[in-house]
Parts: C-alpha cells; sequence; structure tokens
C-alpha cells in the first residue's frame, strides 16, 4: 500500500491517501514526537494465515524540504536527496528524536487521508464498501499486474478490512499540529478501536 506505517503499542498504523494530503508529514510529525516508523512511501501486506502485518521497510523518510523546514529538523537530520530530478529528502531514522521499528507488527488501523484544510481535524470511522473502496485507491502500482492482481487485491483487502479498522481524517493545515498536536489523533484512533472490540 501506498503511505506511512508506524508501530504504536504493538500494533501497526497505517496512513493513506493522495498525493499531497500529507502522508509523509504526518508520519514525520508522529515519529518525531517519538512513534517508530516502520515504512515510509510503501508498505508490504504480509498475513501468516491469521492477521495481516506490516512488513519494516529501510529506516528513511521522505519528506519535501518544506516539510522538513516545517517540522523544523535539523540539517544534520538530512541524508541526501531521494533523486536527482527531485526536491524530497531523505531523513535518517536511526537519529533521535526519531525511531526505527524493525520487526513487522500486526496491522491494527489504515488512517485514509483527505485532502488537508484550513480549519481543525475531522475523522469518520470507515466500514465495508466505504472502507473497501478507499483503500482500493490506495494500491501502489495499481496498474500492474491486470485484471489478475485486481482481483488478488480486491480480496486481499475484504480480508483486511474484517479486522483491521479503518478512518478517513482530514489535517489541519499547519505544522505546529503536526509538531505539537498530532498525538491527538493517534490517541483518539487508538481509544476508538478499543471502544470497537
Amino acid at each position: 500500500m501506498h503511505g506511512g506505517f508506524l508501530s504504536w503499542h504493538g500494533k501497526a498504523i497505517g496512513v493513506v491517501g493522495p498525493k499531497g494530503a500529507g502522508k509523509s508529514s504526518l508520519t514525520a510529525g508522529w515519529a518525531q514526537q517519538g512513534v517508530p516508523v516502520l515504512a515510509d512511501d510503501v508498505g508490504r501486506l504480509i498475513t501468516n494465515g491469521e492477521n495481516w502485518k506490516i512488513a519494516s521497510a529501510y529506516p528513511r523518510i521522505r519528506l519535501w524540504p518544506e516539510t522538513f523546514n516545517g517540522l523544523l529538523l535539523e540539517n544534520s537530520q538530512n541524508i541526501g536527496s531521494v533523486m536527482s530530478f527531485a526536491d524530497k529528502l531523505y531523513v535518517d531514522l536511526e537519529q533521535s528524536p526519531f525511531r526505527f521499528e524493525a520487526e513487522a507488527r500486526p496491522l491494527g488501523t489504515i488512517l485514509v487521508l483527505a485532502p488537508r484544510r484550513a480549519g481543525e481535524l475531522t475523522i469518520e470511522k470507515l466500514s465495508g464498501a466505504s472502507a473497501l473502496a478507499a483503500l482500493l485507491g490506495q494500491i501502489y502500482a495499481p496498474q500492474a499486474g491486470g485484471k489478475q492482481a485486481r482481483i488478488r487485491d480486491v480480496n486481499r483487502l475484504t480480508d483486511v478490512i474484517k479486522t483491521v479498522s479503518v478512518y478517513r481524517a482530514a489535517l489541519p493545515d499547519r505544522y505546529d499540529w503536526l509538531r505539537h498536536n498530532s498525538l491527538e489523533l493517534l490517541d483518539r484512533i487508538t481509544n476508538q478501536c478499543s471502544s470497537d472490540i
């Protein structure tokens, strides 16, 4: 899936959404507050037949320069450009205050981001067809593999939403919120998941 994935109380939390919705910004905002990162940009779903997990990737996160500066990160945390023809930067997740999670974690929640907004945080729970449709739009390279791959994706995600909570949220378009208040969102979806059990 295309997004950022973090480890929170032993479970993976996914942050997915369209370009510009704030996936990497929210992932970095949480990481800056000590939440361990499992993967950035692409999260690989794996299963043991009982539940779905997100595999750990590499200890870097990719940020646009405006996000890097908006989060007040230090120059020493910039370890180079992602590509020579793009402005995105690699940030080292093995430097303080960041933490990297090197082990796969069971997927507990997926947060689908709507476009950012000037107002306050909004959040709603998705289920059934709404949750499935929201997640199908977040498959990495959806054209690859043809019709059989699309059938596989629908079947897998139908199975995923049986045990994973899915929410849609629109983030405030403010870096101070990401730096100081974004854990409120993590607490809200965690508490909601607990009350749903």
